[in-house]
């Protein structure tokens, strides 16, 4: 058989799939864009650590059950994928499973499978949100631990009791916001619920493509937080990361870079981490990483910029602004650590 790439795999082995981000955000990638990924016409879309984090989801047509690969594939300095480590983990799998993926595998194969450089254990939240996400993409049924959550939120249990919810419930009211009301009731828990299940579901909203509404909602939320629990603020600014309403977002981001947020690491790292998008505005990256440049000596701006310039979008303003000649004294001096 001559298998040239994953999906040319799956494909001869009439599969159906899909394929899921699982790096930065928990975010499906269409067939057809993956399949350019592969063939190197365009980078991957969303690197992390010089990888590609996938959720490669599959099935056979006239099997119900469903199989998942969590691969770690690795990406050149330009953000391309190698070609060497994916035809590598096809030999691994035909010979685990030989070529048609029709057989459940057994204990033995899946071990083999499960024990390959190229397989990775996503973090515990970023897993329940992409099982919620897959329910609902394949229109099944959210998971048993939706009703009680859909019922915490909407306010039909006390608040103190969010004990007994489960992580994946709560990811589940995330993803489903558009059914039983879930936006709304989400909008009116924000100002009572106990931090844990608040961060819990900030955390898991930052996977979605939000309201206006509710994006109003989370931003006055990140407000009222930002004197007392400013890492609250973070949360929410992270939770509006997918939203629509990306004149909101902005207009939050340089609210807080210019609140005592902006000399906190972990805002920088979320940024970073989360709403890299928004930083292809050439203003508002330059006054980010003027702020950025003092913080742990410089050491945090090389970490950043290495992860930033790794981003399509952003490679060539961030190669433009190491080679402009007006910069403070300590962006000079971490753009020096970059090349020391």
């Amino acid at each position: 058989m001559n298998i040239h790439s994953l999906t040319d795999f799956l494909d001869k082995a009439q599969c159906q799939f899909r394929i899921y981000d699982l790096g930065r955000k928990v975010t499906k990638i269409s067939a057809s864009d993956f399949k350019k990924v592969e063939l190197n016409q365009v980078p991957y879309p969303y690197p992390l650590q010089q990888h590609a984090w996938v959720a490669v989801v599959f099935w056979q047509v006239n099997n119900p059950q469903h199989y998942i690969w969590f691969l770690k594939l690795p990406l050149d300095e330009r953000g391309l994928l190698l070609a060497g480590p994916q035809t590598h983990f096809i030999q691994l799998v035909v010979e685990a499973l030989g070529a048609s993926l029709e057989k459940q595998p057994d204990e033995k194969q899946q071990e083999r499978l499960a024990n390959n450089p190229y397989t990775f254990k996503p973090a515990e939240h970023k897993t329940a949100v992409f099982h919620a996400k897959l329910n609902l993409d394949l229109a099944r049924p959210a998971s048993r631990y939706y009703e009680q959550a859909h019922a915490y939120f909407s306010g039909q249990l006390d608040w103190q009791q969010w004990q007994q919810l489960g992580m994946q419930g709560i990811a589940d009211v995330a993803v489903r916001l558009k059914q039983d009301s879930n936006e709304a009731h989400v909008s009116e828990a924000l100002a009572k619920l106990p931090d844990t299940p608040l961060c819990i579901l900030l955390e898991a909203l930052e996977h979605q493509v939000i309201s206006t509404q509710l994006t109003e909602k989370l931003v006055e939320f990140a407000h009222r937080q930002l004197a007392e629990k400013p890492q609250l603020a973070t949360l929410a600014l992270r939770a509006i990361s997918s939203s629509k309403a990306k004149g909101l977002r902005q207009a939050l981001l340089k609210q807080q870079l210019a609140s005592n947020l902006g000399q906190d690491p972990q805002w920088f790292i979320a940024v970073a981490a989360r709403c890299w998008q928004d930083l292809a505005e050439p203003d508002f990256l330059a006054q980010y990483l003027e702020q950025l440049a003092p913080i742990d000596d410089g050491q945090l701006f090389v970490q950043l910029f290495a992860d930033l310039v790794a981003q399509p979008e952003l490679r060539h303003l961030l190669l433009g602004k190491i080679r402009e000649p007006e910069r403070s004294p300590a962006l000079n001096r971490a753009i020096g650590l970059l090349f020391g």
